[in-house]
């Protein structure tokens, strides 16, 4: 017997074909909305909070450094340039800081060199000058073994956890703002 379909079977059956073809292209134009609107929130992101982000994280590495550095402040200040400028005990160590660099976005830990002149570096309150780091250890790169790399360690949990939180919050933060709801 052969199968019997009617026309206005074979017209709602070619309409939901239709239909589902119109749905399908309605679906990709918004999946194609949301991916850009995505990409603009990751580009934003990238651009504008990454450097905001690293330097906090790096701060918990700084803070590491300084308070065990591998090695002992001096007894006695030492001075320099004939005696003009004094370096008080402990300006290497205060001197681990969180390095801002005009053309990186990432953060970065080391010994932070006077902008100033001074006649005293290294006391409370006073300017430091770690310009003497490699010399010290003999190289940067043992600076980095004996100093940042323990530092690194000891301090990598807490900025990791800042990592992820402030990443998870400017990212919530800018999908918000191009129309995203998040939780």
């Amino acid at each position: 017997m052969p199968a019997f379909r009617s026309t206005a079977f074979l017209l709602s059956s070619q309409s939901r074909d239709n239909r589902q073809k119109s749905d399908a292209v309605n679906l990709n134009r918004q999946i194609d909305a949301v991916m850009r609107n995505l990409n603009k929130v990751l580009v934003d992101y990238s651009e504008k909070d990454r450097k905001k982000i690293t330097r906090k994280a790096a701060q918990k590495v700084a803070v590491a450094a300084r308070r065990n550095p591998g090695f002992k402040d001096s007894k006695k200040p030492h001075t320099r340039n004939k005696g003009k400028i004094i370096i008080n005990p402990g300006n290497l160590r205060r001197s681990l800081k969180v390095l801002s660099l005009r053309k990186s976005s990432d953060a970065y830990v080391g010994p932070q060199f006077a902008n100033k002149n001074a006649g005293e570096y290294g006391g409370v309150g006073q300017p430091v000058d770690g310009y003497y780091a490699a010399m010290l250890f003999g190289s940067s790169a043992a600076f980095k073994g004996r100093v940042l790399d323990p530092a690194l360690s000891r301090g990598r949990p807490a900025a990791l956890k800042i990592l992820i939180k402030e990443t998870e919050k400017a990212i919530a933060a800018r999908g918000l703002r191009a129309g995203f709801k998040t939780r």
